[in-house]
Order: structure tokens, then sequence, then C-alpha cells
């Protein structure tokens, strides 16, 4: 995506701005504003795409008190970056990149959280916890893609109807964060992050960190970080191989029943898997969610920022 604007509005002061491509901020009147035809309610969060023949991108409601909220950061791996430009850039991702993207046969278009189904929600849990060691420990990323998969398998065999009601949003939510997480890092850092090594470095241990229990459960909650973390493997692989990281893209944005995670089955083609591993007990669920529940702030955001690029660097 390219030549995307910003227009913010203050939700108490009421004041917008345009934020150009080249970083040109610009105050923009009430009656500018209306003319963008933005649809967002002005309370902190909204979000609208604008598509006018002026300008594309999208109008973002800020409350600016929520911006130094650093508990609310705690929601999300990619330190260092705000929610407004995370829901500019995943949202730009749908309304742009994924407009044309053919459409699966199985959708979930309620939106069905299934929250019912607790086994399958208990293995996708520890699905999501087995990508992000095969993250943050590349040492080990064989092994802990293999024991992924074998949960995925399993869980496809003896859940097909959770397993259909999932891949809809691993497609379409977790290939949106998967640019959301790498677009923030590319935004937040300008200084630091310069190529895909320093983006992989920064993953590797942004997701030491990770806490599954801590996420939203849910089959279209969970597909945000199910489709993300199989797409930075997929990243990986491809440079393991020499390949180029848009061939698995273009797969994805072509093949409607694909998904980051399919995609990542599919590189494992005929390869033996081991015995997927137990689902979490309710023992081990409630430790992870005592750990979630005890968050203290680190530092300021120097601190944080110096502690993720110490770690990158040494």
């Amino acid at each position: 995506m390219s030549n995307q604007w910003v227009v913010a509005q203050d939700i108490k002061t009421k004041k917008a701005w345009s934020i150009s491509p080249a970083d040109k901020v610009t105050k923009v009147s009430q009656k500018k504003l209306d003319s963008y035809q933005v649809s967002a309610f002005a309370v902190n969060g909204g979000w609208s795409q604008i598509d006018t023949p002026e300008l594309s991108g999208a109008f973002l409601a800020i409350d600016p008190e929520a911006l130094t909220n650093f508990y609310s950061f705690q929601r999300y791996e990619h330190l260092g970056t705000y929610d407004p430009f995370i829901t500019y850039a995943h949202e730009l991702f749908h309304g742009i990149l994924q407009e044309d993207w053919p459409t699966p046969q199985y959708l979930n278009a309620e939106k069905d959280e299934r929250d019912e189904d607790t086994k399958a929600r208990c293995k996708r849990m520890l699905l999501q916890q087995q990508l992000a060691l095969a993250i943050s420990e590349p040492q080990n990323q064989d092994a802990h893609i293999k024991d992924a998969l074998a949960t995925y398998q399993d869980y496809q065999q003896n859940d097909p109807k959770d397993f259909k009601a999932t891949i809809y949003a691993d497609r379409v939510e977790g290939s949106a964060y998967y640019y959301e997480f790498k677009a923030s890092l590319y935004a937040g850092y300008p200084d630091q992050i310069k190529d895909e090594a320093d983006v992989q470095a920064a993953l590797t241990l942004l997701l030491a960190d990770d806490n599954p229990a801590y996420r939203a459960s849910g089959a279209i909650s969970e597909g945000y970080n199910v489709g993300a973390y199989a797409g930075i493997l997929l990243d990986r692989l491809a440079q393991a191989k020499g390949e180029s990281p848009d061939l698995w893209k273009k797969t994805l944005a072509e093949k409607g029943e694909s998904s980051p995670l399919t995609l990542l089955a599919e590189q494992y083609s005929g390869e033996s898997l081991p015995a997927p591993a137990k689902i979490p007990s309710e023992k081990q669920h409630q430790a992870w969610l005592a750990a979630a529940d005890d968050i203290q702030q680190r530092g300021g955001a120097a601190e944080n920022l110096f502690s993720l690029f110490y770690g990158i660097l040494y």
C-alpha cells in the first residue's frame, strides 16, 4: 500500500488534521472533513476508510489520553506502536489489498466465536503457543512447526465443524495481522528497523513473551495470531530456501480456501509429524491466565525501546 493519507480528529476538541504520505501535517476544517465522507463516529478508536478523488486513506478518531495509556498497549506484541496506527495499517489492508480476494467456501459470516467448543479453543490456544515458540526459538523452529502442524491436523480431523468456522479468519484476519506486525515495526522504529533481518530479529524477541491465554479466545479472534504467526514462519522458510517471500502471498491472494497456516502445512507435505501434544490442562490454563493478569509496567517508552533493541543487537 502506498500514497495513503491519515485524517485524524481529536474526539474532545473536534479539531482535525491531515497527514500526508510525506508526513506533512495540515489542519482540516469541518467543511473539508465532511467532504471526505467519513462514516465513523468520533469516539476513541473510530475508523473509516476514505476514498475520494482528492485523497485515499483512513479517518482515525483519537483520544490523546488513550495514546499515553501504557496498559492498553499490553494487548499487543509489537511494542512502541499505538492503537490508531495499528488500526490504520490493519484495516486498510482489508480495504485495499484484500478487496479482490476470492471468498472461501466456509465463511462463518455471523462471526460466531464458538465459545462453547472448549476443547477446540484449548487446541487453538496450544496451536498459537507452538507457532509463537517456532518464531521465538529459531534454533528449534522445525520441531516447533511440526508440533504445531500435528496439533492442526488433529484439530481438523477431530473437530471439522470448528475448523470450517476458523479458516476464513485465519486467512483474512491473520494475513492483515501479519501485515500489521511488520508495518508497525517499520513505522514505530524507523531508526532501528531497516530491513527484513531487523524485523525478524525483533519478532523473535517480541514473541518470546507471548501468552496465548491473554489473547482473545474464539474462532474468529484466534485467527489473527494463528495466521500472522504462520505468515512470519513462511517468510523464514522462503528465506532459508532462497525463495521470494512474495510467492506465498501471491498464492494466498489467489486461492480462496488457503490460509497462511494451510500454506505452512503444504511446506511439510509428506514429512512425518509427531504425535499431537496434549491440550493444556485446566491447571495450566489457570496458570497462564494468572501470569497474564500480573501485568506490571516495565518502564517508560525509552526504557522499553532500549530493552528491545539491546536484545536485537546483543
